[in-house]
């Protein structure tokens, strides 16, 4: 257009927009910004439509509504630009310009040109949701208020939440709302985009980090300029996007690691959008298996509503959980056997019906650390501190904090007198001891030490439905199976609920509910079976009764004894130094410090963490405090001044850091 000149550029604009000329491609001109793509049916196409689901789809939502914005078609019917590109050209619809919105508010666009109320879209519903009745009413209340800006639906497995979110998205289309679906891992906003878009007809906007920045931008420019409901589905960091006219935000697992933000500026995607919530008046509503804490305590205390899905509940008692003692596995273990005899009879009696069996162990490589004979030492990362695993198959020793590798030798490096014997076991031991005693059957691995093509090769063969034993960590509660396994044996759950972490056994609860959606009953006694030493723990009993509130109460009732969150607010202070000698005088100067102002505000205190010399790759060796206090981020500004003092009387060999989830120094 540019090389007509400017008076005729302004002729043919005339000419565009009063209909006497259609274009197929708008150039991104600046002079034509005042103009928006529109597309109607083309009356005078008297032959037969022959399309596709959705070229069908966009042609039975404009003869409803005659005329719609080309960027809301694509919203509202997830048709592509090729698909439109074709509608067109084969002379179905039109794609015309129409002056924008501003103009029409100003009452110089003809009112029968305007876009019809979004609430004209047919929402037909291909497949049940099957959905409890009280959770509908109860999600219905929720959408619309309820006289609270929040709720929280807990005790739902991996399916009902799926078939909530299509239900959630049907609602808020139906009542002309936008909304902001956050999850905590990138596939399950994939899995949730298909189901809306195979029930719904809508393509959601996808915001996450797979996206390209182009791919990000265009998604951001929808948001903030699409007309009508627009339905997103973003990771943690889409809790800020900006969003006009929101109305409704949904949390996906709001206690899963992935809604954590550990680096800096470190944040929780459950404080972001409840606080979101209140200062846009927007209801939030939380969708969890099991919930965390914080947020149960606040459904408990009444800011939000509470509903409690009996679906887990019966799941776990239809699985049934059994404990094995781990005595009798010690006294097997000592003969060079990891997997005892009850339970190695009971997995040859699944793996003869072709049936497969998971083994879940929260241990990467062969062994946990490896322990000298002689001077009973263990070989210690040099970068870091911590103990180096052995992955013996690669004659290495591997530090999981840094990925430092070492060679593995036989003779104590420390001592050149004794021998390294291994202490534990991993994923790969256990794959190693189960390829022994079932040679003849598939022995698959599932963790994140696979290289990228053995990991999609593991998968293949999971997906394939054939049986295989496999083992594997965290990974199995996020793997899809064509045919569920019928038997799961868990290693380290004892480790898993004794963490020193005061959010250990919601964790561990968090991981078993992942690890039962994976398995089905086996109709012969206990699908679910636990190594332990403890048998006779509290936490344990109730797990074998199942009942989430229960367990949640319980949770809930330990954590005001000690006063740990949520009764307490925690906030966690690092010192990292090249000098030993500067960090340790810094380490006395703060706990002095941190005294003075424990006995200035009463209910502060504050406790060192006992994690011994901590030095990370760069030669940074750290120390770290935990401040405990019923409402210390309301002193924020105390506390920065005092913070801030510190570190001029520090100096600059030390550095400060602050992070509000102290688990982070763990």
């Amino acid at each position: 257009m540019k090389k007509f000149g400017a008076q005729g550029a302004r002729v043919l604009q005339r000419l565009i927009a009063d209909g006497v000329i259609e274009i197929f491609d708008i150039p991104k001109a600046r002079y034509s910004q005042r103009f928006e793509q529109y597309v109607e049916i083309n009356n005078s196409f008297d032959g037969p439509i022959n399309t596709g689901k959705v070229g069908q789809k966009v042609i039975d939502i404009l003869k409803n509504r005659g005329m719609m914005k080309l960027s809301e078609v694509r919203t509202v019917t997830g048709a592509s630009h090729p698909t439109v590109k074709l509608l067109i050209g084969r002379g179905y619809v039109r794609l015309m310009l129409r002056k924008c919105e501003s103009d029409f508010r100003s009452g110089k666009l003809n009112e029968n040109e305007s876009m019809k109320s979004q609430e004209t879209i047919e929402l037909p519903g291909k497949s049940p949701l099957n959905l409890n009745g009280n959770i509908a009413v109860f999600i219905d209340k929720a959408v619309a208020g309820d006289g609270k800006m929040g709720s929280l639906v807990a005790g739902l497995d991996d399916a009902a939440m799926s078939r909530l979110a299509v239900y959630l998205a049907r609602s808020a289309i139906s009542r002309n709302f936008s909304v902001l679906f956050i999850f905590s891992n990138i596939d399950k906003i994939a899995e949730v985009a298909k189901l809306i878009r195979d029930d719904i007809g809508i393509k959601p906007i996808e915001i996450h980090a797979n996206l390209s920045s182009s791919l990000r931008a265009e998604s951001h420019a929808r948001i903030l300029h699409d007309r009508g409901p627009r339905i997103v589905l973003g990771t943690r960091a889409a809790a800020f996007t900006a969003f006009p006219g929101l109305k409704l935000m949904v949390l996906f697992g709001d206690g899963d690691y992935g809604m954590r933000e550990t680096s800096s500026p470190a944040y929780n995607a459950r404080d972001v959008v409840l606080k979101r919530s209140k200062l846009e008046g927007v209801p939030c509503t939380i969708l969890s298996t099991v919930p965390s804490m914080e947020s149960y305590s606040m459904a408990v205390g009444g800011e939000l509503s509470l509903h409690i899905s009996d679906e887990l509940d019966k799941r776990m008692r239809n699985l049934g959980i059994r404990f094995l003692s781990k005595g009798n596995i010690f006294d097997e273990q000592s003969q060079g056997r990891l997997v005892s005899g009850e339970l190695l009879e009971k997995v040859r009696s699944l793996v003869e019906g072709n049936e497969s069996v998971l083994f879940f162990i929260n241990r990467r490589g062969y062994a946990g650390f490896v322990r000298c004979s002689h001077c009973h030492k263990a070989v210690i990362c040099d970068n870091c501190g911590y103990a180096m695993s052995l992955y013996k198959d690669d004659g290495l020793l591997i530090c999981h904090a840094c990925r430092s590798s070492k060679q593995y030798t036989h003779t104590c490096p420390l001592c050149s007198r004794g021998y390294l014997s291994p202490v534990g076991f991993g994923t790969q031991r256990m794959e190693t001891e189960l390829r022994k005693l079932f040679f003849d059957k598939k022995v698959l691995r599932l963790d994140s030490d696979l290289s990228g093509t053995a990991e999609r090769e593991a998968e293949l063969l999971v997906a394939s439905g054939s049986p295989a034993l496999i083992v594997g960590t965290q990974k199995l509660g996020t793997t899809r199976f064509v045919r569920l396994p019928k038997l799961i044996a868990i290693f380290g759950f004892d480790f898993m609920v004794n963490y020193p972490d005061f959010r250990c056994r919601e964790d561990a609860l968090r991981t078993l509910a992942s690890l039962a959606d994976r398995i089905e009953p086996s109709g012969s006694g206990e699908s679910i079976l636990i190594e332990t030493s403890m048998e006779e723990l509290p936490f344990y009993k109730n797990l074998q009764n199942f009942n989430l509130k229960s367990i949640l109460d319980m949770e809930l009732g330990e954590r005001k004894i000690h006063s740990f969150p949520p009764y307490v607010e925690q906030l966690g202070i690092m010192l990292e130094s090249l000098k030993p000698d500067v960090l340790l005088e810094a380490e006395e100067q703060l706990e002095g410090m941190l005294n003075k102002l424990s006995q200035i505000f009463d209910d502060i205190s504050f406790y060192k963490l006992h994690t011994g010399t901590q030095e990370k790759s760069s030669g940074h060796q750290s120390r770290s405090f935990i401040l405990s206090a019923h409402n210390i981020f309301k002193r924020s500004a105390e506390i920065s001044g005092f913070l801030n003092s510190f570190q001029k009387t520090a100096g600059r060999d030390v550095k400060l850091s602050v992070n509000t989830d102290p688990s982070a120094f763990i």
